[in-house]
């Protein structure tokens, strides 16, 4: 049986999407699959598939069209809702950031540097508008080159099927390259009752700093939270997770699936608390997580760190799903084939 060979597309990727690919490598090294980093045309040569994760537009290889293998853009950015009202499908046609932002400027400067809050939602709703049109824009662009799509939950796949472009569902799984080894959720120290990761609380004003100072603002003074303002990577991350009994969970785009933090968290056994989600398949609220909304998130917290019996067995649970059917190899096999 003939080896098949994966090209890892290299580029201006970002920190995440390199460590989704190298444990996507591994993975596919584990499958017996031959991996090869794939940075130019040339490199690409005698590779059957040649796999980024996000962007096309962020790696040279995949985002040429004379590359001979099958091209495949691994992508886990939000994308419109099913249910999308019609007023919000215009409004994300519209670029009303830019006219917003000039309204801002003169009315804070009316207002003496205070910024209009109703304004100020205006303008966030206009960001999450911008942030899918540019992503139903790229995705598209990158389907009619050729470039294979696959999508982290069938949520992606469905509103990209409404635009007539094909994706298949893979979730970004568990590898241990990724998320370390796992550990339970009822051994090691715990020292950090709640944990808030990459959430800039600080600077512009944004829905995820607003919700998280809320949030934070309506726990007890005893409960030990650490926020972690700038992003936090591999080892470091891991080590951080496991120190946490909760990790709280808000979304930068109201929403999306967050199949990346709940994996990560899980593996180190910590407990998520989210926002709601629009399509969480195949994680369950009060399965697997705890679902909360924002003027809530608060009493969840305070309820799962009263009841540690509660707050172990859902992160077992979540724990169990990851390392049993969530995983990056699974995800691969599925994706390649395996030939073994």
């Amino acid at each position: 049986m003939t080896v098949p060979t994966l090209g890892m597309a290299t580029g201006s990727e970002s920190i995440l999407s390199a460590e989704l690919g190298a444990a996507a490598a591994a993975a596919a090294t584990e499958l017996g699959v031959n991996v090869r980093r794939v940075a130019t045309v040339a490199d690409a040569r005698g590779v059957d598939v040649v796999l980024g994760i996000g962007y096309p537009v962020h790696y040279p290889a995949l985002n040429d069209e004379t590359v001979e293998g099958s091209r495949v853009a691994w992508l886990g950015e939000p994308l419109p809702p099913l249910d999308e009202p019609l007023a919000d499908r215009v409004l994300r046609l519209v670029p009303m950031g830019r006219v917003l932002d000039a309204s801002i400027a003169v009315a804070a400067f009316a207002n003496r540097g205070r910024r209009p809050a109703r304004l100020g939602r205006w303008r966030e709703a206009a960001a999450y508008a911008y942030d899918r049109r540019y992503n139903v824009r790229e995705h598209s662009r990158a389907f009619a080159t050729g470039i294979k799509l696959v999508v982290t939950s069938a949520d992606q796949a469905a509103s990209l099927a409404r635009r007539g472009i094909p994706a298949r569902v893979l979730p970004f799984g568990y590898h241990r390259s990724i998320a370390g080894d796992p550990v339970s959720p009822s051994t090691g120290d715990r020292d950090i009752d709640l944990l808030v990761l990459g959430t800039a609380t600080t600077g512009v004003p944004t829905r995820r700093a607003r919700i998280t100072r809320d949030t934070l603002a309506g726990l007890d003074a005893a409960v030990r939270v650490v926020v972690v303002e700038d992003g936090l990577w591999g080892a470091t991350r891991t080590a951080m997770l496991r120190r946490a009994r909760i990790v709280l969970n808000v979304h930068r785009v109201p929403g999306n699936y967050t199949g990346i933090r709940t994996m990560l968290a899980a593996a180190a056994g910590a407990l998520i608390v989210s926002e709601p989600v629009a399509a969480p398949s195949p994680f369950v609220a009060g399965t697997h997580y705890v679902e909360a909304d924002e003027a809530n998130l608060a009493t969840a917290v305070h309820e799962h760190l009263a009841s540690q019996p509660r707050r172990v067995a859902l992160a077992e649970a979540c724990q169990a799903l990851v390392l049993e059917q969530i995983t990056m190899r699974a995800s691969m096999e599925r994706l390649l084939g395996s030939p073994q």
